[in-house]
């Protein structure tokens, strides 16, 4: 019988290993992430004169492997969604997509995505089918 006890510990410890370690794995590539794109979005926010803040991980929302970042920032008088999107659209870098944009209660509100994996790019082709 303690056979199979120490059988049965050993199977669940392998198991949290390996979970904690896909997790660690996981918060790494979502750091890296947020750092790749706060650096493309800075740049953008201070040429429309905004004030540039870092981001937050969306992925928690819509699910793993997504590298999504949502940004907040205070607008300006002269702030509009139009602006904001012909700023994004101008950038070079494909890399970045500008999936959503709003202005409430005086602040900006941005959703990026960084097309670097296949699940980014379908969730990105299906917001387009949608709208």
């Amino acid at each position: 019988m303690s056979g199979k006890i120490i059988f049965i510990v050993a199977i669940v410890l392998v198991l949290v290993v390996a979970y904690v370690c896909v997790r660690l794995i996981q918060r790494r590539q979502e750091r890296q992430w947020l750092l790749t794109a706060n650096n493309l979005v800075r740049p953008i926010l201070r040429e429309l004169h905004l004030q540039p803040v870092a981001g937050q991980p969306v992925d928690r929302v819509w699910g793993r492997s997504l590298a999504l970042v949502s940004y907040k920032t205070p607008a300006t008088t002269a702030t509009s969604v139009g602006t904001i999107r012909a700023a994004f659209a101008s950038q070079d870098d494909k890399l970045l997509q500008l999936t959503d944009v709003w202005i409430r209660d005086g602040y900006v509100h941005l959703d990026v995505a960084l097309m670097l994996n296949m699940a980014t790019k379908g969730y990105v082709r299906d917001l387009h089918r949608l709208s």
